[in-house]
């Protein structure tokens, strides 16, 4: 029987019935989460890893992975696990993964990548990835002093809902910044979207809650990354 057809009850016993030793929670207090099984101590040894940044804040779980710059052992007393630290960084990438290469002009009907991406050619291109829920405030407001201090530099988000840009627009209007300055990219395949990171120069990473799968993504590609060390995961 598939996991997805039983019941917590029925999952941890399948756990207990297979000899789990390690048990390893992906998902947290998000969508589909599988923490009611957990709570069953089907495992003598349960971990949170790699997909809820924060801890889980029950007795059931004994470990979180972490690594030096997202869990000091400092911060020990903020989380119910004991930190398992990795020696450099927590969530490993694959030097197999897809590289794609960015499309030709003859791919882009004759117009440069940049500019099939909505970009002008000649700006440095300011990027941010994250979803938009992480643009905060003082994230915006910090952007749109570093597009008032580098003249001619836009900033590109990806943002498709249409209310979010017009109140983006409008925020940085506000604060004396064209609004044709902010461009917007729309939801593309993994494959299109590493593509396009070559036509970034920066991500600007958001704060307190910062990139994940997007900084490594941009990374991979090349895509240097300016991010800040919070004091939370």
């Amino acid at each position: 029987m598939n996991a997805t057809e039983m019941n917590a009850t029925e999952q941890a016993q399948a756990i207990r019935d297979d000899g789990v030793a390690i048990l390893v929670d992906m998902s947290g207090y998000t969508a589909s989460t599988r923490l009611s099984v957990f709570a069953l101590r089907p495992a003598p040894v349960q971990v949170s890893w790699l997909a809820y940044p924060s801890t889980i804040g029950g007795d059931f779980v004994d470990y979180i992975v972490g690594d030096p710059i997202l869990t000091p052992l400092e911060h020990q007393a903020d989380f119910a696990e004991r930190i398992a630290q990795l020696p450099l960084c927590y969530e490993p990438t694959d030097e197999l993964r897809e590289h794609p290469p960015s499309p030709t002009r003859a791919e882009c009907g004759g117009a440069s990548l940049r500019s099939a991406c909505g970009l002008p050619d000649d700006a440095f291109v300011f990027a941010c990835f994250n979803q938009s829920y992480k643009i905060t405030e003082d994230v915006f407001s910090g952007w749109c002093r570093v597009l008032q201090r580098v003249p001619g530099s836009v900033l590109w988000l990806l943002v498709p809902q249409d209310d979010i840009q017009i109140a983006l627009r409008q925020r940085a209007a506000e604060r004396g910044i064209d609004a044709q300055r902010l461009v917007f990219a729309p939801f593309v395949s993994p494959s299109e979207h590493l593509g396009r990171l070559r036509q970034a120069d920066l991500f600007l990473d958001t704060f307190p809650y910062g990139a994940h799968t997007a900084c490594s993504g941009a990374l991979w590609m090349g895509l240097p990354v300016l991010t800040r060390i919070g004091r939370s995961f």
